[in-house]
Formats: structure tokens, C-alpha cells, sequence
């Protein structure tokens, strides 16, 4: 099966290896998640935030090491979101009203995501696709502890190079986390 996506390259390049193949839907994983307690919501939070964190300094690294300061900027921003305190606040506040952690994280994502899409800065309103991705990758760490499920995972290649722009997809795809981000272009999988 192949799937051909249009982005803005970053880093041009192949990579090769297994991918979590997240859908932009995430319903399925969803359904199957089991919330516990608000106190254990807001733990599996914490650990997801952690784990999240680990992951975008991790590749920030990796971009700097390679020379790729656009790809280092894009991971330290979203380092920066899944950090903010409001976005956090937000969140423990549903958790607390007994909203599991992942639906949590997508509404309060939603929420400042709609306030920066009436920006009137063209700038700052394209940051609204990367508030809803970080609540998507707040998620998927979420839906691994509260389902077991690593998300779908295929033996994928990504194409990286520097033509289009339509594409609004989700983290970066690396060879060893499997993700994919706007520069991966066209994504064959099996």
C-alpha cells in the first residue's frame, strides 16, 4: 500500500524502518483505552508529558548532530507546547472533572488551537496545526499506556525532499521512532 503526502521539506533523505502509523483519527485507539481514576489520569498525563519530552529533545539533538537547526527548532517548539503550563492546567482541569487524559488533551489542544486560527498574523495562525499536533502526540503516548497498543506499526519508507506544501501530518519521521512530520513526503508501507 502506498500513501503519497505533500509537504514542506526539512531535511532531505530517506529513512527506512518501522512506523507508527497513527491515523489523523484516532477513534479506534480511543474506544479501546481504559481511564482509570482522575489521580491515575493525571499520572499517565505526567508520564506522557515525560515521555513526550524525552522524545522531542531527543530528536532535537539528533537535527542539531546532523546540521539541521530547522528540524532542532521545530522539535524545541513543540518541546516548549507539550510543556506549557496553561496547556497542562487546561487539561488537569477535564482530567479533574473526570474526562480521560487523551480526550483531555485533544479538547484543551482544540481549544487553543481555535483561538490562534483568528490570528490575524498568517504566522500565527499556522501555529494552530502544531498546537493540534502536539495534543496528537500527547495522545499517542497516552493511548500506549491505556491500551498496551503501539499504534499500528508497519515497515515503512519515507521519501524526505523539498516540494509541496499540502501535507498536515504529525512528528517527524526517523527510522527509530517512526514518526512523521510535514518533510516526509511520500510514505509506502507494508
Amino acid at each position: 500500500m502506498e500513501e503519497i503526502l505533500h509537504g514542506t521539506g526539512v531535511v532531505p533523505g530517506i529513512g527506512i524502518g518501522a512506523a507508527k502509523m497513527p491515523s489523523g483519527d484516532l477513534a479506534d485507539y480511543l474506544k479501546q483505552y481504559k481511564a482509570e481514576t482522575p489521580p491515575g489520569e493525571a499520572n499517565r498525563l505526567s508520564a506522557a508529558i515525560q515521555a513526550a519530552s524525552a522524545e522531542l529533545m531527543r530528536l532535537k539533538a539528533a537535527g542539531l548532530a546532523a546540521g539541521q537547526q530547522n528540524q532542532a527548532d521545530i522539535m524545541d517548539a513543540h518541546y516548549t507546547m507539550v510543556n506549557d503550563p496553561a496547556l497542562g492546567a487546561n487539561i488537569s482541569e477535564k482530567i479533574e472533572q473526570g474526562i480521560p487524559a487523551p480526550q483531555a488533551v485533544l479538547a484543551a489542544a482544540e481549544e487553543y488551537a481555535a483561538l490562534f486560527d483568528t490570528m490575524p498574523d498568517p504566522y500565527l495562525r499556522e501555529r494552530a496545526a502544531d498546537i493540534r499536533d502536539v495534543g496528537r502526540q500527547l495522545v499517542r503516548q497516552l493511548v500506549v499506556s491505556g491500551t498496551g497498543h503501539t499504534a499500528n506499526r508497519r515497515r515503512a519508507i519515507c521519501y524526505l525532499s523539498g516540494c509541496g506544501k499540502a501535507m498536515r501530518s504529525s512528528p517527524m519521521c526517523h527510522p527509530n521512532n517512526g514518526y512523521w512530520r510535514r518533510q516526509a513526503l511520500a510514505l509506502s508501507y507494508h
